[in-house]
């Protein structure tokens, strides 16, 4: 069946879409699909189309939720609009290019071409997939029952059972005129209507037009007189191959027709044909879903039997029976009867409803009259108990001070009952100097008519203690806006005034602190660098009076304004230290200062404390020390010199030595004394290499970096490096590299079969580790730790005294902790501080 496009049909065919997304965990192009069953449906027609709209959400909703890795596609043979070998040509290249790498578990094939099509590729494009195919009208020249793995349903229009409807609706009727479309389609469904005439051959005439142009159509019709019917069959292409919307045909030919207008399908119903025994393209592909649904739950294509049963039903429009006059009692029993006109309550709903609002709204209004007077008494004592539970004070005066009511908290303080208070001024029941004020606060109020808020006053209690109060009056007012009396409420601030009396004490105490500090102390806000407070010891330290300090930008401080601008807008909350920036005084002398401090976020404002120390001193000092250790390392510079020129000289003795001496027991002592030649040679060379480790600073240094660049330094062939310590950088002395170079040599030194080295972490607490290990032998259980002293004289490569040396002087500690016979484990244990990762790092 082939219906034209519409606006309509393109919102359901993106409904549709819609719908497959969420049924399926990948619908449409082949290249998405994995290994899972992939179910491919092949239409006739374009998807634009009302009647392949229909079929494709009726194939959905009669599969469900598909099972996991199980997927659809949908493919077009567009064979309305080109029903020529040229088109099922291109489209058969296409489809061999789409699938020829993945196999089609299922075929859905819709109307006719489809099913022609797909039972002629089955085995080459298909991969020889079970069919089943929908909305069929040929079927006894297609006879898909004799292929085998083929199963559906027949579309089934009932053409009778319409025309039947038409000669009991109207029964004048004499002529019955029949639009198809001249094309295959067209034809099929007309001869379908022909075969179902017969039967009424002796009622009336049967006119068929179809090979004319849709202009020619409308003219037509408009000519048609009374005792004639119009049955629409399908006409969606005309004469001239225009393409026409069967709905907005149907639709025209129905206002313009001066006769009754009936149709066989879903689609064209509801725009102003009178209806008929209509077919649905939802319910087909519904059906074909479900046996679709039962293959993928396993069952074989051989035990679902095709079906041919009546998908039709009869329905008419209401609306149009009544334009054309036609009694209720010609309506077939059981049809389906569109706009029907809307029951008497359904009809004045609205205004039944809004009778029925206005009752209960006035019954409302006389119930809430009868119990207004209950409920108000009920509130009164509900407030009453309200104010006594108040674990403040309340009380209410008339406007010549005279009490009218006290809460319980009030009686329970002056130790006097309720009753007792009421009819009572302040004079009455406190000392006359608070009776006093407590009235001149009262007179306040009634002369402004605003309320007043006391911070802080003072009851005597019975016992004569005074209790700190905050107190609120405010005026009671008449209808006329009178001031009448004043209502109180107070509350005991005892242990705030405690709480915030501690506060200035505490303030006082860190203040004290701030003033008293040996370092210049500075509150600045970081999105000015405005200097908002200082401490005397920075006044001291820079030259300044404090008020000439306050508002001053912290970059006029340094020597180095631009370096400290970048800074002080770089820093993000958190903890700083800056170990090294040089200061400027008022009058101009720079000196070097150490700087810590801390960025916080207080009431969506970013601020800075930082503490600065003046380090000229202790930079004086290291300068002194370097200067010595200089010196010490001339002096170790002309020793080892001395000594190597010593030993060269002795070098050669002992070889002429050797030369003459033919006794094996003073060849014995030569040996000797050559092995402890070179041991001091090793000595030397230490001396050399090392004399500079810890002069310079310590620096934060990347792991990864620092292992690559010491292992280039080391032939590696046959030994395969695992490094995964990414972004990872530690605080240590620029000898690191020393270390790595050791560890690695060490390795291929005396791991004897090492194939594998790597470097690795794990977190331990707070600390982490960073671990270097092998797959050589291992070091045994009595070395482990021998090899990390100096006490395996002459064994090359074993003592690594210097690699702990080195990680000690920043506080991390190296173990062996390698288990002998399967590689050399050892752990750096980095404290807390000492590493931090960065992310970006390549």
């Amino acid at each position: 069946m082939d219906r034209s496009p519409t606006i309509h049909t393109i919102l359901r065919l993106f409904a549709l879409l819609v719908m497959a997304l969420l049924l399926s965990k990948s619908i449409g192009a082949a290249s998405n699909q994995d290994n899972g069953q992939f179910i491919l449906v092949l239409h006739s027609y374009n998807p634009t189309l009302t009647w392949t709209a229909n079929i494709s959400q009726g194939i959905l909703a009669g599969m469900g939720p598909l099972p996991a890795n199980t997927s659809i596609s949908f493919e077009y043979l567009n064979w309305k609009n080109y029903p020529t070998e040229e088109n099922l040509n291109l489209v058969e290249d296409l489809l061999r290019y789409r699938y020829k790498n993945l196999p089609v578990d299922l075929l859905i094939t819709t109307d006719d071409a489809a099913l022609i099509f797909g039972l002629k590729h089955r085995t080459e494009i298909f991969s020889d997939a079970p069919i089943i195919f929908t909305a069929l009208n040929g079927f006894d020249e297609i006879r898909p029952d004799t292929y085998p793995k083929t199963t559906g349903v027949i579309e089934a229009i009932n053409p009778e059972d319409t025309i039947d409807s038409i000669f009991r609706l109207f029964p004048d009727t004499k002529h019955i005129l029949v639009l198809c479309e001249y094309t295959e389609s067209g034809k099929g469904i007309a001869e379908i209507i022909r075969k179902a005439s017969r039967n009424y051959q002796n009622r009336a005439v049967f006119t068929y037009i179809g090979d004319i142009t849709t202009g020619e159509v409308y003219e037509e019709i408009r000519n048609q007189t009374p005792g004639t019917a119009i049955l629409i069959g399908s006409w969606s292409v005309d004469k001239t191959g225009a393409i026409v919307d069967i709905g907005q045909f149907a639709e025209k030919v129905a206002a313009i027709s001066p006769v009754p207008v009936f149709n066989l399908y879903d689609f064209n119903t509801g725009r102003g044909t009178v209806g008929g025994s209509i077919l649905s393209g939802y319910r087909q592909g519904y059906i074909a879903g479900q046996m679709a649904s039962e293959i993928l739950s396993g069952k074989e294509i051989s035990q679902i039997p095709i079906v041919g049963t009546d998908a039709t039903q009869l329905i008419f429009d209401y609306a149009v029976l009544e334009r054309f006059k036609v009694p209720k009692e010609r309506i077939p029993p059981g049809s389906i009867l569109l706009h029907t006109p809307p029951a008497f309550i359904e009809q004045y709903y609205g205004f039944i409803m809004a009778a029925l609002l206005v009752i209960i709204i006035l019954a409302a209004a006389l119930i809430t009259l009868l119990s207004i007077m209950l409920v108000r008494r009920r509130t009164e004592k509900l407030m009453m108990t309200l104010l006594d539970a108040l674990p403040g004070y309340a009380f209410l005066k008339d406007r010549n001070g005279v009490y009218q009511y006290a809460n319980q908290t009030l009686c329970d303080t002056i130790g006097l009952r309720a009753d007792e208070i009421k009819g009572k001024t302040d004079y009455d029941l406190f000392p006359h100097e608070i009776a006093t004020r407590y009235q001149e606060q009262d007179d306040t109020v009634i002369a402004s008519g605003k309320p007043l808020f006391i911070p802080e006053e003072t009851i005597p209690e019975k016992s004569g203690t005074k209790i700190p109060l905050t107190v609120r009056k405010v005026p009671i007012t008449d209808a006329k806006g009178s001031v009448t009396g004043v209502i109180g409420l107070a509350f005991d601030i005892t242990e705030q005034k405690a709480a915030r009396e501690e506060l200035l004490e505490s303030h006082e105490k860190y203040y004290n602190l701030f003033e008293l500090g040996k370092e210049a102390i500075f509150l600045i806000d970081q999105s000015t660098g405005e200097i908002l407070e200082a401490n005397l010891f920075a006044v001291e330290m820079y030259g300044y009076q404090k008020s000439e300090l306050i508002g001053m930008n912290i970059t006029s401080l340094s020597a180095e304004p631009d370096t400290t601008r970048i800074l002080s807008s770089e820093v993000r909350t958190g903890t700083f230290a800056i170990p090294l920036r040089y200061h400027q005084k008022k009058s101009g002398v720079r000196f070097p200062v150490e700087i810590i401090g801390r960025v916080f976020d207080w009431k969506g404002k970013i601020w800075i404390v930082a503490a600065i120390r003046d380090i000229s001193e202790r930079l004086r000092t290291e300068n002194a020390i370097r200067k010595a250790t200089e010196k010490l390392n001339l002096f170790n510079y002309l020793t080892r010199t001395t000594m190597n020129n010593q030993l060269f000289i002795l070098r050669g003795y002992l070889d002429f030595a050797a030369d003459i001496v033919r006794d094996s027991d003073a060849e014995k002592y030569l040996e000797r004394s050559r092995s402890a030649v070179r041991s001091i040679d090793r000595l030397v060379l230490f001396m050399k290499n090392y004399q500079d480790m810890g002069l310079k600073p310590a620096v934060w240094q990347n792991v990864e970096e620092v292992f690559i660049y010491a292992i280039s330094h080391l032939s590696m062939g046959g030994i395969t490096r695992e490094i995964f310590v990414k972004g990872l950088f530690i605080y240590a002395d620029p000898f690191l590299e020393k270390v790595f170079l050791h560890l690695v040599e060490n390795s291929i030194t005396h791991g004897e079969r090492v194939t594998i080295i790597g470097i690795r972490t794990e977190q331990d607490g707070e600390d982490l580790l960073l671990i270097y290990e092998d797959n050589g032998i291992g070091v045994p259980s009595d070395y482990k730790e021998q090899i990390l002293s100096l006490n395996l004289e002459g064994k090359a490569g074993i003592g690594l005294i210097l690699v702990r040396e080195i990680l000690a002087i920043t506080g991390i500690s190296i173990t062996e902790t390698g288990e002998y016979g399967t590689g050399a484990r050892f752990v750096m244990r980095v404290p807390k501080g000492n590493y931090r990762f960065e992310s970006g790092i390549t």
